[in-house]
């Protein structure tokens, strides 16, 4: 929420990585709002699957299901790049629909990744108390807004740690595999040929990598 992820723009900037366009999608810079948007399989995925539990964490929270609904209506159009569209009256309570209204413009106002980076509107918790009286955590004393903006970091948070997964996933797949047994046999058929067909410096470096590999550990190797 505070922009804070090593996303590849970020560590472009420091000089850590050497370059900024995002891994998967390979089409634009890995911002902290790619993050969200990016259109590759598994980042879409991954943004699906988070997500799935970010309307049952804010059902805990006691939040009300229309507020529910506009949360997801912010979410999904930003994840689309799209512009979020406010939801028409039907039937119910006129005055809960123009607050529910008001708090959605208002929102709308502060920018369309507002609700990413934790920034909530006022209003919200006037529509809240609307449709539910007691607008605060009777367990732990919380205000009904800071429980939101929780959720909402933990939907991010888990977002993230899916995406880091799926970069790093062949590389840890890789290093699991790779015994120190199954290594040194790799590196050991590149250095079989005959002894006679050696110069004495090629004779002397083979014997120098295959004395190597009897001490490497395997962390080394890897």
């Amino acid at each position: 929420m505070y922009e804070l992820w090593p996303t590849a723009e970020r560590m472009s900037s420091r000089d850590i990585s050497i370059s900024s366009t995002c891994l998967r999608c390979k089409k634009s810079i890995e911002s902290f709002n790619h993050v969200y948007q990016c259109t590759s399989r598994g980042a879409t995925s991954a943004f699906r699957v988070s997500f799935h539990s970010l309307p049952k964490d804010l059902k805990l929270q006691k939040t009300a299901a229309p507020i529910i609904y506009c949360f997801k209506i912010f979410f999904l159009a930003f994840q689309k790049c799209s512009k979020p569209e406010c939801p028409q009256y039907k039937f119910g309570d006129k005055k809960k629909f123009l607050a529910l209204q008001r708090a959605f413009q208002h929102q709308s106002l502060l920018g369309p990744a507002s609700l990413q980076a934790g920034y909530l509107s006022y209003k919200w918790s006037l529509v809240q108390s609307l449709y539910i009286s007691n607008s605060f955590n009777t367990r732990y004393n919380v205000p009904w807004a800071a429980q939101v903006i929780r959720s909402i970091w933990k939907f991010s948070s888990s977002l993230w740690l899916k995406r880091r997964l799926q970069v790093h996933k062949k590389v840890q797949e890789l290093d699991a595999s790779l015994t120190t047994e199954e290594l040194k046999h790799t590196i050991r058929s590149y250095l079989r040929l005959s002894r006679t067909l050696l110069s004495p410096i090629e004779r002397k470096f083979h014997d120098n990598v295959r004395r190597h590999l009897l001490r490497a550990s395997s962390t080394t190797l890897a």
